[in-house]
């Protein structure tokens, strides 16, 4: 759950992920939401990163996530872009 708007969830098995070798990581449109708050140059060039790498449902989520946390963030021009 969201600290900023409980109507984001997703089940622990859904935010966690695992690597080939079976490392955990926390799904990067979550860790996203999460920098977007203040975003910071490292945040941005993360955002860079990742986004060619998204999926364009996991795109589309992040997206949804933002309208509703950070209505009109920077960061939508370049996700719908």
């Amino acid at each position: 759950m969201c600290r900023r708007d409980r109507r984001i969830r997703l089940p622990y098995a859904e935010l966690i992920e695992r690597t080939a070798d079976g490392l955990p990581y926390a799904r990067p449109e979550a860790v996203l939401l999460f920098k977007a708050k203040a975003v910071r140059e490292k945040d941005a060039f993360d955002l860079e990163a990742v986004l060619p790498r998204l999926s364009d449902s996991r795109r589309d989520l992040l997206a949804r996530w933002l309208r509703t946390v950070h209505p009109g963030h920077e960061w939508l021009r370049r996700i719908a872009a």
